[in-house]
């Protein structure tokens, strides 16, 4: 524990905060001097699953070669997993983010925690709530946007 970091007044807690909105900034910067895409992540899960999470990123991401950077939000075992691919690494990523999403659902997380489904996370979020909430769903959208102007293509 000689490397850890934590809180004791509200001088460490806005460091906290500035140091932890610097972390996707700074990430951007890099990326984007490189001429690379980032890949986020945006999952949580349980309590019951938080070592079991750490333990597969770990396994996971540290045999394929692609530069990596762990962030989050550990008081809701909310992590943001950015996997920095170079262009010949980019399909890799795809494959790596899939994989990664379907154990997040298979242990009951969420791959939306914080930013929400879109376009991109959609197939991951049918499977997360299943055919019948995606039909609820419909139903209170036609009531609320019969005319489907809002948010197109996102969920439905």
């Amino acid at each position: 524990m000689d490397d850890s970091w934590f809180s004791q007044n509200e001088n460490d807690n806005a460091t906290f905060h500035d140091f932890r909105h610097q972390i996707p900034v700074m990430i951007n910067e890099k990326n984007s001097r490189a001429g690379r895409e980032k890949i986020g992540t945006d999952m949580a899960v349980s309590d019951k699953y938080f070592m079991e999470m750490m333990n597969f990123y770990e396994k996971t991401l540290s045999n394929t070669g692609i530069p990596y950077v762990i962030f989050g939000h550990l008081g809701d075992n909310h992590l943001h997993i950015n996997l920095l691919p170079q262009p010949s690494q980019k399909e890799l990523a795809a494959s790596l983010y899939d994989e990664i999403a379907r154990k997040i659902i298979s242990w009951n997380g969420t791959v939306a925690a914080e930013h929400g489904i879109g376009k991109i996370k959609k197939k991951y979020f049918h499977e997360m709530v299943g055919k019948k909430s995606i039909e609820e769903l419909k139903a209170i959208k036609n009531i609320l946007d019969p005319q489907m102007r809002l948010g197109r293509g996102n969920i439905f």
